[in-house]
């Protein structure tokens, strides 16, 4: 069930045990929270800011857009896709300022020199992959005074990691009606486990 802004609703259910006279009781029901879903970061993005075509979006963010998307993305858990199968995780930690095309960092060279380059010279150098969109800001991860920048288009989210973030009222209304179940429906839903 999406509930939109890059999350789903994941139904599951939790059991316990309780001590009952004389025995022991198995209590168990049923529980639905919101989960970020498995996609494209550039596609996150575009849910988050409702930006319908990502090919119309030929300006860098906003800064209120940046800072948008930052609040959703942060601690966030992404997966590289430039690397062939070798999926290599990082945690969000920021969204850059500048755009891949002007965001540098300090790259080492072979003879122990640093030379300034922008992430956008820097994947079509080393993985001779030219940005699509060379605009966009990039995924500040790991830790922050590493400077390991990613292009939001070689990264993915993580499946698996749960929303703890509030959800909007819209989010809320549409979990609400994904999850609304009579009394004999749920009974029957606990049943089945």
């Amino acid at each position: 069930h999406p509930l939109g802004g890059g999350r789903e609703v994941w139904f599951g259910f939790h059991q316990s045990v309780r001590p009952a006279m004389w025995n022991m009781m198995l209590n168990i029901d049923v529980s639905a929270t919101a989960f970020y879903r498995a996609q494209p970061i550039i596609e996150f993005m575009c849910e988050v800011l409702d930006i319908q075509n990502i090919n119309e979006q030929t300006k860098p963010l906003t800064d209120s857009q940046r800072v948008k998307f930052t609040k959703e993305i942060r601690g966030l858990k992404v997966e590289v896709t430039h690397c062939g199968q070798m999926k290599r995780k990082y945690r969000v930690c920021n969204v850059t300022r500048r755009p891949a095309s002007h965001q540098t960092f300090p790259l080492q060279l072979e003879n122990g020199q640093a030379m300034e380059c922008t992430v956008a010279q820097y994947f079509k150098q080393k993985y001779s992959l030219q940005l699509k969109y060379p605009h966009l800001p990039c995924l500040q991860v790991g830790q922050e005074q590493k400077h390991t920048y990613l292009p939001l288009e070689v990264c993915n989210i993580v499946a698996g990691q749960r929303c703890i973030k509030k959800l909007t009222d819209n989010q809320t209304s549409t979990m609400i009606k994904a999850t609304a179940r009579s009394a004999p429906d749920r009974q029957e839903e606990i049943s089945r486990l």
